[in-house]
């Protein structure tokens, strides 16, 4: 395994809705951004077998929030 140093304002560990909305937040302030994820992205991430089930229950001001990203 090779090791390689990334430059970076901000490092985000989880690809979930937290920190998929968070990095994305950071982003647009204009902060470079790493995301760190157990799991390689999926085109086919909203495919009915690997679709996540849980249910979020978020806040009107989450979701105004969240239109907003």
């Amino acid at each position: 395994m090779t090791s390689q140093i990334i430059k970076t304002d901000v490092a985000v560990v989880g690809a979930g809705l937290v920190g998929l909305s968070a990095a994305l937040a950071m982003h647009q302030l204009e902060l470079k951004v790493t995301l760190i994820a157990a799991e390689q992205a999926s085109d086919s991430v909203f495919e009915a077998d690997e679709w996540d089930q849980r249910i979020y229950a978020i806040s009107p001001q989450n979701m105004q929030w969240l239109k907003h990203l």
